[in-house]
């Protein structure tokens, strides 16, 4: 019991937004963006990322799993519904 308390309280400590958001590089943080705009209701995919960004498929998914690993989450909705309920996009950069 008391290890799945320490989980809670660790896994909320490294969420806590400033804190999670801090983890990301500049790139990291401008794909975590990109997440959260609505493209028709739907999650925007990782080739229209790449073309926005003008980098490679591949180097977008590399990206969005060092985010998902950061943040421990497990796909972009998870990211997206984490990062808009807190605002995330109204955050400074640095």
């Amino acid at each position: 019991m008391e290890d799945a308390f320490a989980y809670v309280i660790n896994r909320t400590a490294s969420l806590y937004p400033p804190t999670a958001w801090k983890k990301l590089t500049p790139r990291e943080r401008e794909i975590a963006k990109i997440i959260c705009q609505a493209n028709g209701g739907r999650l925007i995919t990782n080739p229209q990322i790449a073309d926005k960004l003008g980098i490679s498929r591949e180097t977008v998914k590399i990206h969005i799993r060092n985010i998902l690993d950061k943040f421990d989450l497990h796909s972009k909705s998870e990211l997206r519904q984490t990062l808009i309920s807190w605002e995330i996009v109204h955050y400074p950069r640095r």
